[in-house]
């Protein structure tokens, strides 16, 4: 440690070597700043920029609204239509419920929950394996398919708001697994499948509630209770409480819309 007063001689015996050094660090160090002052400057002119752009279109899209109000009654009146327009579509879009509510039984039940519980060959385990793959895809074939075709019939802004509620579950179940494999450093599928049938379970009360169907209300309420009772199981007893909630939220309820499609 030096002493304060024995700096002037420390500070005399420093080799030029060093403080040339030094010199050649600090203005490297300054080069440094004035880049990131320039790369600074410049955000800032973007950021002023896009600031103006954007009370630009708002200015725009408050005289066009003021051009075209509606009264209350009239607001009400589409409002309606559009929950119409959702429902009867819904209807039609019953076949999906079905088909993976199926999907998802089959899968639960007969390829993972009997495949746990009693001792089988390799040949059905193998057979299994490959159903636990072929049917999520097939299903997902022929979802895309479906909505493809049916985005020209009608569109609706109603249908928009579920498909991003759908794809913001599937896109949060991936989330939990990266998340569960870093902390915990593998996934624990005892965990995992509370976890899912809660997040399923809400994302069926959400579909529910903004289409105005009790059916489907009730069947994510039932759905979430089953999530609470499962984790209180083993993982094969949660895959057979599970594949029972698919049949309660899923299969039955797309079962009963498709029915009433012609009505």
């Amino acid at each position: 440690m030096i002493i304060f007063s024995d700096y002037a001689n420390f500070h005399q015996n420093i080799p030029f070597s060093c403080l040339n050094i030094s010199k050649l660090n600090i203005q490297k160090l300054i080069a440094k700043i004035r880049n990131i002052c320039f790369l600074f400057k410049i955000t800032l002119g973007l950021y002023y920029k896009l600031v103006l752009f954007t009370k630009h279109g708002n200015i725009m899209e408050t005289t066009k609204s003021n051009s075209e109000t509606f009264d209350e009654n009239q607001s009400l009146q589409i409002i309606k239509e559009m929950i119409q327009v959702s429902q009867n579509k819904l209807k039609n879009d019953g076949i999906l419920l079905i088909i993976w509510g199926w999907i998802f039984f089959i899968t639960y039940f007969f390829l993972n929950y009997l495949t746990s519980v009693y001792k089988i060959s390799d040949q059905i385990i193998l057979f299994a394996r490959i159903l636990r793959i072929a049917l999520p895809l097939s299903g997902l074939a022929y979802s895309l398919y479906y909505i493809f075709k049916q985005r020209k019939r009608v569109k609706t802004y109603i249908g928009n708001t579920l498909v991003y509620v759908w794809t913001s579950l599937f896109i949060s179940m991936i989330l939990i697994n990266v998340i569960q494999f870093n902390v915990l450093g593998k996934i624990y599928f005892e965990l995992q499948h509370p976890i899912f049938m809660v997040l399923t379970a809400f994302a069926i009360v959400i579909t529910g509630g903004i289409l105005r169907y009790r059916l489907i209300v009730f069947g994510g309420i039932i759905f979430g209770v089953l999530a609470l009772i499962s984790s209180y199981f083993a993982l094969p007893d949660q895959l057979l409480i599970e594949s029972l909630a698919w049949i309660i939220a899923f299969i039955i309820p797309g079962h009963l819309l498709y029915s009433k499609r012609n009505k």
